[in-house]
């Protein structure tokens, strides 16, 4: 079965800032969808599925769903990282095409990595990313 034509983007929306530190995960996402909604000249009565990943607060798409007054009939969470949005656009042509939703919902709301994550958290990635070995340091490390 071809997709081809029966699924379109028609709305976008990006929040102004990247570091929002007096707004929750759950206001950005809300802000993200009201302006995605309305590049699109629909209102939140028109969706009927939403997508979010990992990102989201509380138990994900269930809590914004809740929060955001949304009655969708059908809800996607997978989590792939970083490329969660773009799988979830063709999950959501998908479910388009199957004629399980006629308007899909797409939100992103993560803050920027060094806003949400301790110190320590990416020390301990940057280390990650060097393979362990021997090394004439001092410390045994090789960087």
């Amino acid at each position: 079965m071809s997709i081809k034509g029966k699924a379109y983007i028609a709305g976008i929306y990006e929040h102004p800032t990247r570091l929002a530190t007096d707004l929750t995960l759950a206001q950005i996402h809300a802000q993200c969808a009201k302006g995605a909604l309305e590049d699109a000249g629909l209102t939140k009565d028109d969706v009927d599925a939403y997508f979010c990943a990992g990102d989201a607060p509380g138990l994900g798409p269930m809590s914004m769903v809740e929060y955001m007054g949304l009655k969708p009939r059908h809800v996607d969470s997978t989590d792939t990282g970083g490329s969660s949005y773009v799988l979830h656009v063709g999950h959501a042509a998908e479910a388009i095409a199957a004629g399980k939703c006629k308007v899909a919902l797409i939100t992103l709301a993560g803050l920027a990595p060094t806003a949400w994550r301790p110190a320590r958290y990416r020390a301990a990635v940057a280390a990650r990313r060097h393979p362990t070995s021997r090394s004439s340091s001092p410390m045994g490390r090789p960087w």
